[in-house]
């Protein structure tokens, strides 16, 4: 073989290898033994359930379209919907959180999170949102509470439900909000109160 060829097939084995390394599944950058931890991916964000009182960065935009599929078409369930909530530290760093999609019409807290307890959440964006549930639903979280702070946060897409404390951001809020807003169409289709 010349040596003209050995390094054209170096040349194309190089880029293949550059291609790959930076086209890799974005879940493989969760790491639970860092500080904070790393969110690459939908697949990331769904672990942090089981961090709940850790430190989170999201590290680019996340696509959550795919959970229209998940768990039979329910979708994505929240984060700290159950006990327990989630207590730590979430920041999405300005990037976007798109396409989450929750169908659990008979289900309480339907958000990103579920219920946010003493917890930090800044500078998260989900958009394009689509998300059903019975009562206490927000596109960031069902639920606020205790010393929670809500910095920075934005939200867009539709949120239904058929009971109170609905709401485009937060569905119900006991905690504290600070320049955040939400362009998410709500809409109660039962009878309630606490609809905003």
């Amino acid at each position: 073989m010349s040596n003209g060829k050995k390094i054209y097939i170096l040349v194309v084995l190089l880029a293949l290898a550059i291609f790959f390394s930076t086209n890799v599944s974005a879940a493989d950058c969760f790491n639970a033994s860092a500080d904070p931890i790393p969110i690459c991916s939908c697949l990331d964000l769904n672990q942090t359930r089981d961090y709940s009182s850790s430190t989170f960065s999201v590290q680019n935009n996340i696509d959550c379209s795919d959970t229209i599929n998940w768990e039979s078409g329910s979708g994505w369930a929240s984060i700290g919907s159950t006990s327990p909530y989630f207590t730590g530290t979430f920041d999405g760093q300005g990037y976007e959180i798109s396409g989450i999609h929750v169908n659990r019409s008979a289900s309480n807290y339907a958000g990103l999170f579920g219920i946010l307890s003493n917890a930090n959440v800044m500078n998260v964006n989900v958009v394009d949102a689509h998300m059903v549930g019975y009562r206490y639903n927000g596109i960031l979280a069902g639920s606020i509470s205790g010393s929670t702070v809500v910095e920075n946060c934005s939200s867009s897409g539709s949120i239904n439900g058929s009971y109170y404390d609905l709401g485009g951001l937060v569905g119900y809020a006991s905690a504290t909000i600070n320049g955040s807003s939400s362009s998410a169409i709500v809409q109660e289709t039962g009878s309630g109160t606490g609809v905003g």
